[in-house]
């Protein structure tokens, strides 16, 4: 189209060269503009979803408890607390190990949790676990750091039944503004629920469906008391004895009695 009117131009006799110049180059830009669109969108979205600024949840919903197990890869854990302790630029499972805690009061402070409208937790660290093969004998080096995940889960016990969870997610200011965390929530029998939390997009309220509280265990029943006799054993055998004496003693002749 902008050829078509760089021809007009020259015809016309009212185009002088560089009005030809500056047709010819808006016509090159435009045809160079769809490509540039991509590649800005495919460079974007590739920084994105760059390994080190992802993490994973899986919550595992049952009705009278919630499982939290979070996926974060070493570039992540080395956001929260030092990992390269001794600066080899290779990380030992002996290291991952001693972040242990360090990430766990993180995200016992980072992630807010509400049950029912309740203020609850993650409840209890239950352990960690590298699952990459091999993680006691195998060398990681600062850059696979990002491609291999530790996972830090916790169990949060609610009698009273689960209805719904809010998360919200805190931990944005120190992982990255870019950093995403893809969540999965399984509830029994039903099909798995993707969310995705982001800066933008720090909270998630899921309703389990459940409107029933879990019932309280029934409690064995008591045994019956026994009927209590109105005479003990030992009552009646001391009686049985009086009066097998005082028998004896009036079927003896009263000479014996007078004596």
């Amino acid at each position: 189209m902008t050829n078509k009117v760089a021809s007009a131009l020259a015809e016309s006799g009212g185009a002088t060269g560089s009005t030809l110049v500056e047709a010819t180059t808006l016509a090159a830009a435009a045809r160079a503009l769809p490509l540039l669109v991509i590649l800005s969108f495919a460079m974007g979205h590739s920084a994105h979803a760059h390994p080190a600024d992802l993490s994973h949840l899986r919550v595992k919903l049952e009705r009278d408890q919630v499982e939290f197990r979070f996926s974060l890869n070493l570039a992540t854990v080395a956001r929260i607390t030092t990992l390269d302790t001794d600066q080899s630029h290779t990380i030992t499972v002996a290291e991952i190990d001693k972040t242990v805690p360090a990430v766990r009061e993180f995200l016992l402070k980072a992630v807010l949790v509400s049950i029912n409208d309740d203020d609850a937790s993650l409840g209890s660290f239950t352990g960690h676990e590298c699952i990459w093969p091999n993680p006691e004998t195998s060398v990681i080096t600062t850059p696979d750091a990002g491609q291999r995940y530790v996972d830090f889960t916790f169990v949060m016990p609610w009698p009273k039944g689960v209805r719904e969870v809010w998360l919200g997610l805190q931990w944005f200011p120190q992982l990255g503004d870019q950093h995403t965390t893809q969540a999965i929530y399984h509830r029994p029998g039903e099909h798995d629920h993707a969310v995705e939390f982001s800066l933008n997009e720090p909270e998630y309220l899921y309703d389990t469906g459940w409107t029933e509280e879990v019932p309280a265990a029934a409690s064995p029943p008591e045994p019956p008391t026994p009927m209590r006799e109105p005479w003990s054993r030992g009552w009646l055998l001391l009686g049985g004895l009086v009066l097998v004496m005082l028998w004896r003693w009036w079927s003896a002749p009263s000479t014996v009695r007078r004596k």
